[in-house]
């Protein structure tokens, strides 16, 4: 069986896992195009106008595997959690249901799976079981060892990030890292599809490169180090990706491990609207160089461009004053 699985949201935290699981229960998985035009003209074709560009983005992923008559199934998870007490954004609880209301071409060709980690291992694990059978396996066994190797393989992906690499060059196999210290290191702290899909973000990852200075993700840092920026705020947060935003972006006021930082936003994100609001006010106060990209389907690459520029430039000033 061909299992499609969109290139977009979570597929930068969990495609690993999937992958893994899919393929030890004998299926092959396929994946969507990487972002384009034609991805995001499908997208807002198909969706109400409220949702967010990652979400348009990903409704175009969907219905490109949807209209490939290759692909036997799409795998559309519902992720409500993955921490106790944690939560991601509401669309992402049904999104399957979304598109199955929305789309004729859904009856009988999605995948779904409820993750939440508010419920015990157990339920997760039951989840599993289901959605082995619908794939056509219903050996216990088979569906517990393909879970044990995909955590496996999930467990050495996080290890990797920890460790500075990127989630696209992990995923795309080009793991060539640049490790001159003398280049600008610059935060770029958002939601995962917000960093590092490149159509999105107007290739922002790839044009820090270009003028010498290293990228530095949320990914990149350990629990323990996020909390160490969590514990500046008054009471804990209730979003996954906020937390993780948030834990990245305040501990750069006693840290200092770069030299700015770029927030990359989603339009009309309810959670982002906070985030912005508190680094803001603390980065002001401490002195710390923001640069805030809103994203949306009309956001011009040039105009992103000449902003980029503009924040490293002054940052090369800065440094070059001290």
């Amino acid at each position: 069986m061909k299992i499609g699985i969109p290139r977009g949201l979570l597929y930068y935290n969990d495609f690993p896992f999937w992958k893994t699981f899919f393929e030890n229960l004998g299926h092959q998985v396929v994946l969507s195009q990487k972002t384009n035009r034609d991805t995001l003209t499908q997208g807002v074709n198909f969706a109400v106008d409220d949702v967010c560009l990652p979400v348009k983005v990903y409704f175009g992923h969907v219905l490109q595997l949807l209209k490939d008559s290759s692909i036997d199934k799409v795998f559309i998870p519902n992720v409500i959690s993955n921490k106790k007490a944690k939560y991601y954004c509401p669309k992402l609880f049904a999104i399957s249901d979304i598109i199955s209301n929305m789309s004729d071409m859904a009856n009988n060709k999605l995948l779904e799976i409820e993750v939440n980690a508010q419920k015990s291992r157990r339920h997760f694990f039951s989840q599993l079981l289901k959605l082995s059978n619908e794939c056509g396996t219903r050996s216990y066994i088979t569906t517990l060892l393909a879970h044990q190797k995909a955590k496996k393989e999930q467990n050495l992906y996080i290890k990797k990030l920890k460790q500075g690499y990127l989630p696209t060059e992990l995923l795309e196999n080009n793991t060539d890292l640049n490790d001159n210290t003398e280049i600008l290191k610059i935060g770029v702290f958002g939601h995962t599809y917000n960093v590092n899909d490149e159509f999105i973000n107007m290739g922002i990852l790839n044009k820090l490169r270009e003028l010498k200075a290293k990228p530095v993700t949320a990914e990149m840092y350990t629990d323990s180090e996020l909390e160490y920026g969590l514990n500046r705020l008054y009471k804990p947060t209730f979003w996954s990706f906020g937390e993780e935003i948030l834990g990245a972006s305040l501990r750069q006021i006693d840290k200092r491990e770069v030299d700015g930082v770029i927030l990359p936003v989603a339009f009309g994100c309810g959670p982002d609207s906070l985030i912005i609001e508190i680094c803001e006010r603390e980065f002001s106060e401490n002195n710390i160089p923001l640069l805030i990209l809103t994203l949306d389907e009309h956001t011009g690459k040039a105009g992103l461009n000449t902003r980029v520029e503009a924040f490293i430039d002054m940052l090369n000033r800065r440094r070059e004053a001290i």
